[in-house]
């Protein structure tokens, strides 16, 4: 039986491993961040990142078909065991089909979910300049970029899944108002359209965005 200095002293290891780590990560944003600003990147195109939300139409009629399946077995069943109990195994099955098609109903399907969240933010720099700093702050954010498009002025990225959050999709657009002023609109979305609550995370993803760009060089 391990006494009580020793749990402390195993707990105390563990949070300094996480602190550690938690360390780590900042400093390799901070890091991504200031190379990205050093170094002038005229596009990205990575195919092994995707940015396409998943579909969810298939989820449906797969719940839908194995709803209906258990419901004819059970209706089998009853025919050839005369069994009613049987029979009303089946009312489950039906109960959930039923509920199944009023939640697909009412759900997204296609993008944008009903968690995405938006901001926009004024630069004094013009639209090119205004793309690299746009592009600096998304990476600090742990966001990995997949697109990078100088012609359309808009980057798309992921921020990958782990065990402390879902993945979303990162998207920033850059529009001219001015020869020295420009607009960027950054939008972070659930990567599942069907999602009802985020607990804030597209809410956070954005605000960090709109944090590093804040420090960037012509704000307005």
């Amino acid at each position: 039986m391990p006494e009580l200095k020793d749990l402390l002293g195993i707990i105390a290891g563990i949070v300094s491993v996480v602190s550690a780590w938690i360390a780590y990560k900042a400093k390799v944003r901070e890091a991504t961040a200031k190379s990205a600003r050093r170094g002038l990147v005229i596009g990205i195109d990575d195919p092994i990142t995707s940015v396409r939300p998943w579909k969810v139409n298939h989820v449906k009629w797969v719940v839908i078909s194995c709803n209906l399946l258990v419901i004819i077995l059970m209706i089998g069943l009853y025919i050839a065991l005369d069994d009613f109990f049987m029979l009303a195994l089946g009312g489950p099955a039906a109960i959930s089909t039923v509920l199944a098609l009023l939640t697909f109903r009412f759900l997204r399907t296609t993008p944008p979910s009903r968690v995405m969240k938006t901001a926009r933010i004024v630069l004094g720099v013009g639209t090119a300049q205004a793309l690299q700093h746009a592009l600096a702050a998304v990476r600090a954010t742990g966001t990995v970029v997949a697109r990078l498009d100088p012609d359309a002025l808009t980057i798309e990225g992921r921020i990958p899944m782990s065990f402390w959050k879902n993945p979303s999709l990162i998207n920033a657009r850059v529009r001219a108002l001015s020869n020295e002023r420009s607009e960027v609109e950054i939008s972070s979305d659930a990567i599942l359209p069907s999602v009802l609550f985020d607990f804030g995370i597209n809410g956070r993803n954005v605000r960090r965005v709109v944090e590093h760009l804040l420090g960037a060089p012509g704000n307005a």
